[in-house]
């Protein structure tokens, strides 16, 4: 995957390899390198794990999706998914909100506790939970970052106020928010239009039953216009799917830092 921004910085390209068997394993089923080009010489300048850009950019999005949608006063986060993003969008979510409480669920018990063992947060407590049914109910804040190819809850299962980050579904087949849910929600946005009706499944499968419109997906960048759209309360949808812009952005980043600590030797391998 490729992207540049010409004179505005270097050019990225990223290799991603999918494995779900990998799970078996207890290995990561997605990994990925990040190449940094720079854009005057076009000399390859950083190699980057992307594996760990990648978690980066996506919990980034969620932490903004979360600033700019969540209640001001969210406390509660329920974290679906122990898998690689898992880590960085909760830290994403604490960075925006004061939150007093973390529940993790996933497809066992034991791996809602080895990722509850690895979060150290000063604010906040960790607790694992028994499904996901307890880790949402009274919830302000959910994130979701699983390969599920049905929905994760129901919408009787969510408060009547609750931020949702939905970020595991990256194919038609999957499902992580059922129709019903999105259909309920007071706004739906994704990182971009045309990338969600590609990839998203839980947009796909709920435009396929007339339970959303085309129109009602905002792209998140109109919240941060200098005339945002109109704020929801009730149940908001953060759907995100990845922009090869938002890998660049992030590499960029890394690669000023290192720049300037003078480490970036070290960061081409």
């Amino acid at each position: 995957m490729l992207s540049s921004a010409g004179d505005a910085g270097g050019t990225v390209i990223k290799v991603v390899s999918v494995r779900q068997r990998n799970r078996e394993l207890g290995l990561p089923t997605i990994n990925s390198a990040v190449l940094w080009l720079d854009h005057e010489t076009g000399q390859p300048e950083a190699l980057i794990d992307g594996t760990a850009l990648t978690a980066l950019r996506t919990g980034a999005a969620s932490g903004l999706a979360s600033k700019v949608l969540a209640a001001p006063n969210a406390q509660t986060l329920a974290m679906i998914g122990t898998g690689g993003q898992a880590l960085d969008q909760v830290r994403a979510v604490c960075t925006v909100r004061d939150i007093a409480s973390v529940r993790v669920a996933a497809r066992s018990y034991e791996s809602a506790c080895r990722l509850s063992k690895l979060l150290t947060l000063d604010s906040a407590e960790i607790v694992p939970a028994a499904s996901v049914a307890e880790a949402v109910d009274g919830a302000d804040i959910i994130c979701c970052a699983t390969t599920s190819e049905r929905p994760l809850f129901s919408i009787s299962e969510v408060a009547r106020r609750v931020h949702i980050n939905a970020i595991g579904s990256y194919r038609p087949t999957m499902c992580e928010l059922g129709p019903e849910l999105l259909h309920a929600a007071t706004m739906v946005a994704v990182d971009q239009r045309a990338a969600a009706l590609e990839e998203a499944g839980d947009v796909i499968q709920a435009l396929a039953v007339d339970a959303i419109q085309e129109s009602d997906l905002i792209e998140i960048g109109r919240l941060l216009s200098p005339e945002p759209e109109n704020r929801a309360d009730g149940i908001t949808v953060f759907k995100s799917v990845g922009l090869s812009v938002q890998d660049w952005a992030v590499a960029r980043l890394a690669v000023d830092r290192a720049n300037h600590d003078g480490a970036v030797e070290h960061l081409f391998l």
